[in-house]
């Protein structure tokens, strides 16, 4: 059965939208879909505020968990920018196409920032249909290797962002998962830095076939942590996929504070001082493997963002 534009009236706006902004629109199915290419906005440089959101599950929280703390670090004013998420354990960009097609109601969760969006729970069509600045997307950890199963997904997700938007400037974003721990798999398939070599090589396709040019790169910031003395028995997951509390999660927001609000607000991640000392609740998680969790301090703190910032100067290759 075809996945097209034809399924229901968000399909039908989608149609309107891509026949705008994205090149070599067509019906093909999942099989068949001709690749389309779009002209990402550029960032709002120096905007007084910014406002994001971002599409995903559970590796979306990881990304976003520790930003607050870390421009908590910096002159960025609380009031001054948000970051939402809408998540769901496992989603992958098919998911949330599914989603799309039904209208479905999701509900949104602030991660960061004080300054509030006006729709928080509501259909898929209401939460897009608001002033966001940028939209962060991703592709499921197990899928993320393979560009293939992004496609016709995120081009729909895309084009209906595009066509329901309120802002016609909008960014799109795209988060580079981390591989997951060798021992995940147990030699059962990629993982380590085979993964974050197929994770990378299919994020390339996303901007140069899909032309989203604004790459968190929170996977080759993990790895090179990884071949660091940052480096854990778990690899720094917590579970030998998600990232572990302390280091891990703090790397990765280094990376989204570093793509998103340095170049807007004129900051950078490299005069941070904040660290992350572990809460009670992380360190007794039972979702959790013993002692893979640890503190960012005065000690590791600056090589945790080395390893950030030299993977947003160099997304596609290891520093370490």
């Amino acid at each position: 059965m075809e996945k097209g534009f034809f399924i229901s009236l968000s399909k039908a706006l989608c149609i309107t939208a891509c026949c705008i902004v994205l090149t070599g629109c067509s019906k093909e199915s999942a099989d068949s879909v001709e690749l389309q290419y779009i002209k990402n906005t550029p960032l709002p440089i120096g905007k007084k505020n910014l406002k994001v959101l971002a599409i995903g599950n559970s590796y979306t929280t990881d990304g976003t968990a520790c930003i607050k703390h870390i421009i908590g670090g910096t002159s960025i004013k609380n009031e001054d920018y948000c970051v939402y998420i809408l998540n769901h354990g496992g989603a992958a960009l098919e998911y949330w196409d599914e989603r799309i097609t039904a209208n479905a109601v999701d509900s949104l969760t602030l991660m960061a920032g004080s300054l509030k969006m006006p729709v928080v729970k509501g259909t898929m069509t209401e939460l897009i249909a608001q002033d966001w600045d940028v939209i962060v997307m991703q592709q499921y950890s197990s899928y993320a290797p393979q560009f293939s199963t992004y496609v016709p997904y995120l081009y729909h997700l895309l084009s209906f962002c595009k066509a329901n938007c309120t802002n016609e400037q909008i960014s799109f974003a795209w988060q580079m998962v981390h591989a997951y721990s060798t021992k995940y798999y147990l030699n059962k398939g990629l993982a380590g830095e085979e993964r974050w070599e197929a994770i990378a090589n299919a994020t390339k396709d996303v901007q140069e076939k899909v032309g989203i040019d604004i790459i968190i790169p929170t996977g080759t910031a993990i790895q090179n942590a990884r071949n660091t003395s940052l480096h854990t028995p778990a690899e720094l997951t917590r579970d030998y996929t998600h990232l572990c509390y302390g280091t891990g999660r703090h790397i990765a927001a280094l990376a989204w504070v570093q793509t998103l609000f340095a170049p807007v607000f004129n900051i950078s991640i490299l005069d941070n001082t904040v660290n992350h000392p572990l809460a009670n609740w992380e360190l007794t998680s039972t979702a959790i493997i013993e002692d893979s969790s640890v503190p960012v301090t005065d000690e590791n703190r600056s090589l945790c963002i080395d390893c950030a910032y030299k993977a947003c100067q160099n997304p596609y290759s290891l520093s370490y």
